[in-house]
């Protein structure tokens, strides 16, 4: 088990004691798990992973089974979703659950940074032995600061959400009835605007009843301030790096909620926490700008311009003998994803990893070390983090759809340790920050020897990622509490790549397979073969060529002894020639041999559609080494490196120090990448499955006790207020069923678009939306009219508001008008009636 650093607090700028790392060698006697802590013996550890090593064979097997049934495919997807949590509970322990939780539930060890060993190191040890909902909790409470840690010990003994919630509802109708006031369109103004004071009235009675609760706990009221800023939409993504530069270093604005708005628009943030619309948006409109063909280059990385044509149309999936430009050294386009573009080539689309478990995400282009826009690339991922991290650490979503293979290589400490120089007692290892005075300068390690780990780089040194890392903090640096504190030896960090791997021999002779590790299983943090991009789109003729022309070929290499040399090479030969290769590897609905596939293919980036010699080399004069038959099995682990490691390992080590600009990246690490991916990114909400249920699910037609309360509160006092506020669609409304109806038959881009129109970001969040008719002060349904009566919403509330239509195709013809055109300008306004 690699090493697991005691997460200490020294936001008062004291040092206190962390615990030793913890060893292991890879030799055959050399696992010593010994103690992790106070409390973790030997026995504890060994059944935390025996656990850990169950849930994931359970979850494979239940996967394969699954799979192989004769469920239709909507089935499959509702029994694998309510199985799989179902599966992975069994092994959550109760005990160490609530033992967990008890420890929680201590303000004075939790926010003073005094927890046990134990309750930062089990968990991240073995995540699936504690629940998703505790494992939360120790993150909220410990890992983002004093600040935020008072701030959530005080939510937990002092009840007041309920009261908080019901205090934005009054203010929200207090907001509409002002509206209405000033619209021009009332009868009585006066009389809605004292309705108004009325609400405002009984919100200031609910603060006191806050306060009080607050008193009667011994606490002092508290509340985190804002570090407000503006950006240009218009220079969105220039604007949030130097945003995200002056947030992470100034430590005072640091320790402050983000709020951002946009220059231009008079939108703001009309609530706090992750219901803050505005703020929400930009996290979303900044990972869309990421997204962009405008700022991400396509499949052509190469620091060369020249102009060439692709003489194999089977060369790179999506590109046929057209002549292709390499970008120039100062091309402002940036080759961060691999490029799998959807239909408008304007946007680049997640894509499945071959594992078929895995949900759509995004995988870094794997670039050479020496490329000429390293340095810009790097910084881009080093604002990721920072954005992953502060939306997480806030409450919002980053709906970036990071690939959880990428994901899994940022939590990983081996990752970091490859970087790191041997040899220096500064060197940064699993998110370690250096002295003022140390500007590390850290680069793959690589070894002469023969291959004997997937993970490590075996190009020559020159060649080896170079990656200048600075910190700005030493260890005294008032950061958020978790900061890591041991230095581990790169030897702690050995480990094989699990999936078969190669042994290396001559350059082209076949390569043995060796056995998978048993540790990437146990601690998923290490890339194999499933992490691989699944065949059928960028990149996949990697696994295909692994899984089914390597597979013959060790198939044969297995009866070897009993055929001659003659008849073992004509089975390669046939091996070579199957025309039904494409289709059966790959996917495809032509008919191309092996031999036809790879004919152009060298030992250099696979993804690289030219395949010369400007391309990234995957071994010395790689562009000069044709891929065949005898040598495939090399060019599948070279190229496994390459795409895995090798090419894509500085810009996870970016994004962690991005990361580790808020907090210890360390605390990652009790997630799953699945997740995290899940609960920071957004992903797998399935809004491309969607059924009557689940969008009827989305919407709420009345406002909840707090708008039960201000009608009360309105009708008492009398008038034409009272009346617009208490008219609400019921659940066989027609212009309710005509909503429903459009979602059903919409696109999974008009879906996202709409949820992006309603609640600022393209993903399902938790709280439902609510929908409000439009209508006058007299309560009179409001027909569609443009401009004057269209359907508009309010973002911070998640609330939608609709006129009456008198038809389904009216509805549609308007309803998705105004989405498309919401996401075409963008913009965040306030309502002025």
């Amino acid at each position: 088990y690699a090493s697991k650093h005691l997460w200490s607090s020294n936001a008062d700028g004291m040092n206190r004691p962390s615990l030793s790392s913890s060893t292991r060698n890879d030799g055959p006697e050399a696992i010593d798990y010994f103690s992790l802590c106070e409390g973790l013996n030997h026995t504890s550890v060994k059944c935390m992973e025996l656990l850990c090593v169950l849930a994931e064979s359970v979850s494979r097997y239940y996967l394969c089974a699954s799979i192989s049934g004769d469920d239709t495919e909507q089935k499959h997807d509702e029994k694998e979703s309510k199985d799989a949590e179902q599966i992975m509970s069994l092994f959550e322990s109760d005990a160490l659950t609530n033992k967990l939780l008890e420890q929680l539930e201590d303000p004075l060890t939790v926010v003073g940074g005094a927890l046990p060993d134990w309750c930062t190191l089990a968990p991240a040890f073995a995540p699936q032995v504690f629940s998703h909902a505790s494992r939360r909790l120790l993150l909220e409470r410990a890992a983002f600061g004093v600040s935020r840690s008072a701030l959530r010990q005080q939510e937990a003994k002092v009840a007041v959400a309920p009261l908080r919630q019901r205090m934005a509802a009054l203010r929200g109708r207090a907001v509409e009835l002002v509206g209405e006031a000033f619209s021009g369109g009332a009868a009585d103004p006066t009389a809605l605007q004292l309705q108004a004071d009325e609400l405002y009235g009984m919100e200031e009675a609910l603060a006191a009843r806050v306060s009080a609760a607050f008193r009667a706990q011994q606490w002092d009221e508290r509340s985190l301030e804002c570090a407000k800023a503006a950006v240009r939409r218009n220079a969105l993504l220039r604007d949030a790096s130097s945003l995200m530069e002056h947030y992470a270093s100034d430590t005072r604005a640091r320790r402050r909620r983000l709020e951002v708005r946009f220059e231009g628009e008079s939108g703001f943030d009309a609530a706090s926490g992750d219901e803050a619309g505005v703020t929400r948006g930009f996290y979303a409109d900044v990972a869309e700008a990421l997204l962009s063909c405008d700022h991400v280059a396509g499949i052509l990385c190469s620091p060369m311009c020249e102009k060439k044509t692709l003489t194999n149309p089977h060369a790179l999936s999506g590109i046929t003998g057209a002549k292709v430009m390499r970008p120039s050294a100062d091309e402002t386009k940036l080759p961060l994803w691999i490029p799998d573009m959807d239909s408008s080539q304007k946007v680049i689309i997640p894509t499945p990893r071959a594992d078929p478990r895995s949900v759509l995400g995004i995988f870094p282009r794997p670039i050479p070390s020496q490329h000429p826009q390293r340095k810009a690339l790097l910084k881009q991922f080093r604002l990721m983090g920072r954005l992953f991290a502060a939306a997480l650490r806030d409450g919002f979503v980053f709906p970036l759809p990071l690939s959880a293979s990428f994901l899994k290589l940022v939590q990983s400490t081996r990752g970091v340790a490859s970087l790191a120089r041997s040899g220096s007692s500064s060197s940064l290892v699993s998110g370690e920050y250096l002295p003022n005075n140390s500007n590390a300068s850290v680069a793959s390690s690589v070894s002469s020897s023969p291959v004997t780990n997937s993970n490590m780089s075996i190009e020559d040194c020159s060649n080896a990622a170079s990656c200048s890392v600075e910190y700005n903090d030493s260890y005294n640096d008032p950061r958020n509490d978790f900061l890591p504190r041991g230095v581990t030896n790169n030897d702690t960090f050995t480990r094989s790549c699990s999936g078969p791997f190669y042994e290396g021999s001559n350059s082209n002779s076949d390569m043995k397979p060796l056995a998978a590790s048993r540790d990437s299983l146990v601690f998923g943090m290490e890339l194999n073969s499933l992490d691989l991009p699944r065949p059928g789109f960028l990149g996949g003729e990697i696994y295909a060529a692994e899984t089914y022309i390597c597979t013959l070929l060790d198939k044969l290499d297995f009866d070897e002894t009993t055929l001659s040399h003659d008849e073992i090479q004509k089975r390669r030969k046939q091996i070579a020639s199957d025309r039904s290769f494409a289709r059966k590897a790959l996917g495809k609905s032509y008919e191309c041999s092996f031999e036809e596939y790879f004919e152009d293919r060298k030992f250099v980036d696979p993804l690289d559609p030219m395949q010369g010699e400007e391309a990234a080399l995957l071994c010395p004069n790689g562009h000069l080494r044709p891929v065949t038959i005898d040598n495939i099995r090399e060019w599948v682990l070279l190229a496994k490196k390459f795409v895995l490691h090798d090419g894509v390992i500085a810009q996870a080590t970016s994004f962690r120090q991005g990361v580790d600009d808020f907090f210890s990246s360390e605390a990652l690490r009790l997630f799953t990448a699945e997740e995290l991916q899940q609960d920071v990114c957004g992903g797998g909400d399935n809004v491309d499955k969607w059924d009557e249920k689940a969008v009827r699910s989305l919407f709420k037609l009345d406002g909840g006790k707090g708008a039960a309360e201000a009608l009360v509160a309105v009708a008492a006092i009398g008038g034409e207020g009272g009346a617009a506020l208490s008219r609400r669609f019921g659940h066989s409304s027609p212009t309710v069923g005509y909503l429903v109806k459009a979602l059903l038959q919409a696109t999974p881009t008009q879906r996202r678009q709409f949820l992006s129109f309603v609640t600022s970001v393209p993903i399902v969040t938790p709280g439902q939306i609510e929908v409000v008719p439009v209508v006058n002060p007299s309560g009179d349904f409001l027909p569609m009219s443009d401009p004057c009566c269209l359907p508009r919403a309010n973002t911070c509330a998640r609330r939608l508001y609709l006129p009456k239509f008198e038809s389904y195709e009216s509805f549609c013809q308007v309803l998705w008008a105004v989405v498309r055109e919401e996401c075409r300008f963008k913009g965040f306004y306030e309502w002025r009636g």
